[in-house]
């Protein structure tokens, strides 16, 4: 292994990629954290007007105003306070688009695109970019502008019926699972995405519905009387 190759690998794989983080909770903060791990400089952007919530979740840890769960979601970023109702919010936000990699944002569908953000600008000034947008139930259908906490997503994807307890009744897994598996999604869609820029794919929008993964991840041992069309 050659000495500059050394170097990179111990900074991590990711060295160099830069990531501008708009999420809030767990489906993006818990995805772009992994990449972190792997090197990439995330810098989190939260909300002036709307801190993350994951903040005050949980127990505090003791001088930092700050949530072990936040802790966690966000260890190895950057953070800082935008508010993208301003205009000097979103032209700060359109600098640090500019020099990115990644944009990583869990807003209802649309949100962005009103506050002047979406991605038909960001691409514009930065047609490499790769734009990965989470939302419960995607940005078309019925669905489409619900709230979708983790709860709700188990509960349509059916995660209730496979924790059936000892009386018969459905259950909801314990931990934020659907939230979770998402962030791994988000975190490999990204990745696959980077490896096709390099390849010469240019940039591209990604769309990551927590519903759409859900099922995914439980459809090969749950689902398996549907796999099959019947003949």
């Amino acid at each position: 292994m050659s000495e500059a190759a050394d170097h990179g690998f111990r900074d991590g794989p990711l060295t160099g990629i830069r990531i501008i983080d708009l999420s809030a909770v767990i489906s993006g903060p818990f995805a772009t954290a992994m990449l972190a791990d792997q090197g990439a400089d995330v810098i989190h952007v939260e909300r002036a007007d709307a801190p993350d919530i994951v903040r005050a979740s949980g127990p505090l840890v003791e001088g930092s105003g700050m949530s072990a769960m936040f802790s966690a979601m966000n260890r190895n970023k950057r953070n800082i306070v935008i508010d993208l109702k301003q205009d000097a919010g979103r032209e700060l936000l359109l600098e640090l688009v500019r020099d990115a990699d990644v944009v990583v944002q869990n807003f209802r569908p649309g949100a962005l695109d009103r506050l002047g953000v979406g991605w038909s600008v960001l691409s514009e000034i930065n047609p490499e970019l790769i734009m990965c947008s989470v939302s419960g139930f995607g940005d078309d259908g019925p669905y489409s502008h619900r709230p979708a906490f983790d709860p709700i997503v188990q509960s349509v994807a059916a995660y209730p019926s496979v924790q059936i307890d000892d009386e018969a009744r459905p259950n909801l897994v314990a931990t934020a699972v659907c939230d979770k598996v998402t962030s791994m999604q988000v975190a490999q869609s990204i990745l696959a995405a980077l490896v096709g820029r390099a390849n010469g794919a240019g940039g591209q929008h990604i769309e990551v519905a927590m519903v759409d993964v859900a099922i995914h991840f439980l459809w090969p041992e749950a689902m398996w009387n549907s796999t099959y069309l019947e003949h």
